[in-house]
């Protein structure tokens, strides 16, 4: 009886394992494919009518910086932040959505973040709003750099809701 408890226990295990490596590898999936895009899309200034060379330059969006944006402090700070604005009141995790937000924005030369927008959705538009709002009201990054001197950047991060069910007593 044992041996067959344990062997269910090591079989629940290792499931578990491999959903969380599938989801990790669909987020890296995710990741990649977004950056391929953006690469592709840096090759290209952003274009305006008749610009000048003053304008090219400040339009131009980098996908990949010699020195790529920060969050102030770094990403550790990034998360206290995030677990910190994040406004759980109102959202239902349930078994038809993700928990994971993918969120793409620009940040600008002086370091103050544009044109947040979802880039994938967990399936829960309450998580996507929450998301979006906590992005926006982040304080400014150090900016991207090339050469020496700040430039608009676009980068992309995934924010996870840890949602825990809530523990009733009997």
């Amino acid at each position: 009886m044992k041996k067959l408890l344990t062997a269910l226990c090591m079989f629940c295990v290792s499931g578990i394992l491999y959903a969380q490596a599938q989801d990790s590898i669909q987020d890296q999936q995710v990741l990649d494919s977004v950056k391929e895009q953006a690469q592709e899309q840096a090759k290209k200034p952003v274009q305006t009518q008749n610009p000048t060379t003053a304008e090219k330059d400040e339009n131009y969006l980098y996908v990949l910086a010699e020195e790529m944006p920060e969050f102030n402090g770094g990403i550790d700070s990034m998360h206290i932040f995030l677990n910190k604005n994040m406004d759980y009141k109102g959202i239902v995790k349930d078994k038809n959505t993700g928990d994971k937000v993918f969120v793409e924005f620009v940040v600008e030369k002086n370091g103050s973040l544009s044109n947040a927008l979802v880039v994938r959705s967990s399936g829960n538009k309450t998580f996507d709003k929450e998301a979006l709002r906590v992005v926006n009201k982040m304080p400014p990054w150090k900016p991207g750099l090339m050469s020496g001197n700040p430039v608009r950047t676009k980068l992309l991060i995934p924010i996870a809701f840890k949602i825990t069910p809530k523990i009733t007593e009997k």
